[in-house]
């Protein structure tokens, strides 16, 4: 309780707020708390989650939520021990591993900014005895080829590969490992505002449909990614098929977004974007990728440059930033275009779609559209499974329609593991690393 009251505490500026308002009165509580003009007064007491006993929590919810016991699994619906969380302060608390408080099967004992963070196992952990490890220490790498060499070189024992990395273990005989991680990453375009070139949804249209995603996929990944059709592609649907597949169903047969280039199509966009920008050629078009640093994100940038370069004649720049100015710059909007993706928070089209809506924190486009906002409303009372898939269906439409993320492709992930771990690791999607059970050899 203490954690999701918390979450709703609005001087607390949680990115992540709005999870705790699917509980009866959460919005409305947070409103009132933000001084919102007009809120009537709603205390937390009021909110629909209380403790009935040292074991029972009885949740009452706003709207349907199908997939609330998912929902309850994300980290920031996690709990925190209120007595260490007063002890060390708020200030403090979470900023060192001395001021986070642990109840897993591993502690952070140590955490170099920007370098690695060290967690041994926890002896205190409720079933210690079945875990195998002495510890973990994950090593931060922003050069992928480094970071292979590790691996080869024994420093390492587990391994997130790019294609090329993947091809060279196949050629010595060791064959890698795959799942579905569930993310999917597209162009966050600045939609908000229209000074900016790509404010014209003509020209969205135009990069969109002169992208040749299978392309990008084969030179930049060289792996099993997947062109994406749709926002939401892999997450689970109704009657056995996942939800992208009942957008294509939905669309005639085809994805929302083209697999390879569609030039006539990208052509026609950009005539019309050209003329409504009043510009005689396209290299007049201001256009520039932003980019976090990192061989593949700096590849990819490349691949994209020159697509539209050959296809479309614009002259697009690219702008390499180190991970912390990318997330400021993407969180106040001060980009064209901006790469990046979402990792599914739970296996439900919302966790995808719940992005563009006006009002939520991480819609980094200024995308705002009173009939989309509406969409999703909807679907949180629609209690028929087929007829709420159909609602996200329209929604996704929507957004195809106009554009304010250009979607890329649904990533697939390729991992080594070396020899020392004999069992008990295996990466699923929807779930953290799980080294619980992960045994070495003698």
């Amino acid at each position: 309780m203490f954690a999701w009251r918390q979450l709703l505490n609005p001087v607390n500026a949680a990115e992540y707020y709005a999870f705790a308002t699917v509980f009866k009165n959460g919005q409305a509580y947070y409103d009132y708390a933000s001084g919102v003009e007009g809120a009537p007064e709603v205390k937390i007491e009021d909110v629909g989650f209380k403790a009935t006993d040292d074991y029972t929590l009885v949740c009452e919810l706003e709207d349907y939520l199908p997939y609330f016991l998912q929902y309850v699994k994300f980290e920031v619906m996690a709990p925190v021990y209120e007595p260490f969380y007063t002890e060390v302060g708020a200030d403090l608390f979470g900023t060192a591993p001395e001021y986070i408080c642990y109840n897993g099967p591993f502690y952070m004992s140590e955490w170099v900014l920007e370098n690695s963070i060290s967690c041994p196992k926890n002896e205190y952990y409720w079933d210690a005895d079945k875990v195998n490890l002495a510890g973990i220490k994950w090593v931060k790498y922003t050069d992928s080829n480094a970071k292979f060499n590790a691996f080869v070189g024994g420093e390492l024992d587990v391994l997130d590969l790019t294609g090329e990395q993947r091809a060279m273990l196949e050629a010595e005989g060791y064959k890698p490992s795959n799942y579905m991680g569930g993310y999917s990453y597209w162009y966050w375009c600045n939609v908000r505002d229209a000074g900016r070139d790509v404010a014209n949804l003509n020209l969205r249209k135009a990069i969109s449909a002169a992208l040749d995603r299978e392309q990008i996929i084969s030179t930049v990944y060289k792996n099993d990614n997947e062109p994406s059709p749709c926002l939401a592609y892999g997450i689970s649907g109704v009657n056995t098929q996942t939800f992208g597949e009942a957008v294509v169903a939905a669309n005639g047969g085809n994805p929302l977004y083209a697999p390879t280039a569609d030039l006539d199509s990208a052509k026609e966009y950009l005539a019309k974007a050209l003329e409504e920008l009043g510009y005689k050629d396209a290299s007049e078009v201001s256009l520039c990728l932003m980019t976090s640093e990192g061989t593949q994100n700096e590849l990819l940038s490349q691949v994209v440059q020159e697509q539209l370069r050959k296809s479309l004649g614009l002259n697009v720049t690219i702008e390499v930033l180190t991970i912390t100015e990318w997330r400021a710059r993407r969180n106040s909007l001060d980009f064209d275009v901006c790469f990046g993706g979402w990792g599914p928070d739970y296996n439900d089209p919302m966790t995808d779609l719940d992005l563009m809506v006006s009002t939520n924190g991480n819609n980094h486009t200024g995308y705002a559209s009173e009939e989309y906002d509406a969409l999703i409303e909807s679907t949180k009372t629609e209690r028929d499974a087929a007829a709420r898939e159909q609602i996200f269906v329209q929604a996704e439409m929507k957004l195809a329609e106009e554009m304010p993320v250009i979607p890329v492709y649904w990533r697939h992930e390729d991992y080594a593991v070396s020899e020392k771990l004999v069992e008990g690791y295996a990466r699923k999607p929807f779930q953290a690393y799980n080294f619980i059970y992960t045994k070495l050899a003698d």
